[in-house]
């Protein structure tokens, strides 16, 4: 039984985002030849949840122990391990979003763990010492290693590279997060599995919603308000949420979005989405009420998103009504961690992915410098 904190915004009737918060279908960025393979073994769910409950399942979660989980997490990299029964453990994080090693080393030596999560978060990996020292903690108490690549396709493919089905190491990837895709979620390291095949009709939908997803709507007309709103809700809870669909969970994703994945130019991609965190670097440079959470990629990163981090989330409404295409992790279960409590309300998390305009970009710096200035 975990409880779980949850932001309750039905009060604020916030207007929806003026600005796509993740990539549509765009002909420039699509080749008529197919780039290069993936690692061997990959297969291709309907979403990463699904892959993470495979990789679970593989790593014996639920039958065989508990999966240990960073303490600032998305519902959906829960989710999963509660549809296998699974007990939950959290460690903490620092506040670059790295594990805490020494907590980390702790929590394994309780014992009763069948697999650990690392997160690469916003596609920024963890650096190479982190890694390494993961890993040997990993293999010095028997423990499956599952990574976490939902926001970092690249880092996924460089990962999957150096696991192989029965090692004990597993990387899931949450493509539709990086390309113009209706769905799709990547694991590698188990062993394959017989998945059922979409129908004709869906693969027409899944066309559609990804030529969809990436138009932009009018920016609101009404002011910006400067109070809070919204309610924090705690539950306790052993099952997963509403987001989880065990009717999926044994389902390929879309032909359409392997089709978009393999034709999709990577390096144009990279390096649009790494020059809009530039741009964002740049418009928030000096604001009063906020900072970025990295100021700088590591060369050759391809970000998913933007992390913003506030002071406080006393104007997180007034972003919201003015039409910003914010996200946060703003249910999260308790934890002893710090860093993931602030961080629920304040770390938000700002599109920087190739789909966006300049003009764009220049309107959502400048309601960012009007609220938080």
């Amino acid at each position: 039984m975990l409880e779980f904190v949850r932001f309750d915004p039905s009060a604020c009737h916030f207007p929806p985002p003026a600005v796509p918060v993740l990539p549509g279908l765009r002909l420039g960025d699509l080749r008529l030849l197919a780039g290069p393979a993936w690692p061997a073994h990959g297969q291709h769910f309907v979403r990463g949840r699904y892959a993470l409950a495979a990789a679970y399942a593989a790593a014996g979660v639920g039958a065989r122990g508990a999966l240990l989980a960073p303490a600032y997490h998305c519902r959906t990299m829960l989710d999963p391990a509660l549809a296998l029964d699974g007990a939950i453990r959290f460690y903490p994080l620092d506040g670059d979003l790295g594990p805490d090693l020494d907590a980390l080393a702790a929590r394994l030596q309780e014992g009763g763990v069948a697999a650990l999560l690392l997160t690469h978060y916003f596609g920024v990996p963890q650096a190479p010492a982190t890694l390494e020292a993961v890993q040997a903690l990993c293999r010095r108490h028997g423990v499956a290693l599952v990574e976490d690549c939902a926001h970092a396709w690249p880092v996924a493919l460089q990962r999957a590279a150096l696991c192989q089905p029965g090692s004990g190491h597993y990387v899931v990837a949450s493509p539709s997060k990086y390309f113009g895709c209706a769905d799709g979620g990547m694991l590698w390291g188990a062993a394959p599995q017989a998945l059922a095949p979409r129908g004709w009709l869906q693969e027409v939908r899944g066309w559609r919603d990804a030529w969809r997803r990436g138009r932009p709507s009018a920016p609101p007309v009404q002011a910006a308000a400067q109070h809070a709103c919204g309610t924090d809700v705690r539950s306790r809870e052993r099952a997963p949420s509403h987001q989880y669909q065990p009717a999926l969970a044994a389902s390929s994703g879309l032909a359409g979005s392997r089709w978009i994945m393999r034709h999709s130019r990577l390096e144009r991609l990279a390096g649009q989405r790494r020059q809009h965190y530039a741009t964002w670097s740049a418009l928030v440079a000096g604001l009063a009420r906020a900072r970025p959470l990295w100021p700088s990629l590591p060369d050759g990163c391809a970000p998913y998103m933007f992390p913003l981090l506030l002071a406080d989330d006393s104007r997180f409404a007034a972003l919201k009504r003015a039409g910003l295409p914010i996200w946060r992790w703003d249910e999260l279960a308790s934890s002893d961690c710090a860093v993931s409590a602030r961080y629920r309300r304040e770390l938000l998390h700002l599109p920087c992915h190739q789909g966006l305009e300049a003009d764009q970009l220049e309107w959502m710096g400048s309601q960012l410098r009007r609220v938080l200035a």
